[in-house]
């Protein structure tokens, strides 16, 4: 996830971070270490940080809490908290 230096943010995606209290800063720390991709229509993909990950490079536990949607082009669409159940599941993919 190299590219948080070079992601295009949305005017929405701004908002959102903002609302949600992410920092340009946790964005980075939170790309850096994102281990997880799914698909979730539209060219577009949900990057996540695993708690695994999270407890074994010893992560802030905010990291996973959230998800980005980044678009086919690299733009960042989102940030989303994750849910847990049968509605966020879109986000996490099926494990």
């Amino acid at each position: 996830m190299e590219h948080a230096n070079t992601l295009n943010i949305s005017r929405h995606a701004q908002r959102r971070m903002g609302q949600r209290g992410v920092t340009r800063r946790r964005l980075a720390e939170f790309l850096e270490h994102a281990d997880k991709e799914t698909h979730v229509g539209s060219g577009s993909t949900a990057l996540r940080v695993s708690r695994k990950t999270a407890e074994t490079q010893n992560l802030d536990d905010r990291l996973c809490s959230f998800a980005a949607i980044i678009s086919h082009d690299g733009t960042l669409v989102t940030i989303i908290p994750m849910q847990l159940g049968r509605n966020g599941r879109r986000y996490r993919g099926r494990n």
